[in-house]
């Protein structure tokens, strides 16, 4: 267990994970491999709660795509956006549809990570796009 000075705030770990799925979609990963390539090449430090997080976009990626695309602009598709961009989209979905975050602690670190890493044109998008997400209610 970490200690107090090394322990991940939960704005580093959502950063981690971002760039788990930028690496993704930028090196093409396959799904079946995806977390034990990247723990293995990148020694990502991710404790069992973002491993959980990151199992849940590798079975949920394709169709959170789907999802995202029907709220981008009629002159974009998804194939179109950053590789950085789709992460953020794909990881504050996952937060946002699974119940793991409220909707506006995860829109709102979505546009700081947008600007702090990506153009800062793109956090308005980003922003619009995720205002459009919806938690999904599970059966218990």
């Amino acid at each position: 267990m970490q200690n107090k000075a090394t322990e991940k705030t939960e704005h580093k770990k959502r950063v981690d994970r971002i760039v788990f799925i930028y690496h993704f979609y930028l090196l093409k990963y396959n799904d079946a491999d995806a977390i034990d390539k990247a723990l293995d090449i990148f020694k990502y430090d991710f404790d069992n709660e973002q491993i959980k997080i990151l199992e849940i976009f590798v079975k949920q990626r394709r169709a959170a795509e789907s999802y995202i695309s029907q709220f981008i602009s009629k002159k974009w598709k998804w194939d179109r956006l950053e590789p950085l961009i789709k992460a953020i989209l794909i990881n504050s979905t996952i937060e946002i549809t699974n119940n793991l975050v409220e909707k506006a602690i995860s829109i709102n670190e979505a546009v700081i990570i947008c600007k702090d890493y990506s153009h800062h044109e793109s956090a308005p998008m980003v922003n619009a796009i995720l205002d459009k997400v919806k938690p999904i209610t599970r059966k218990k």
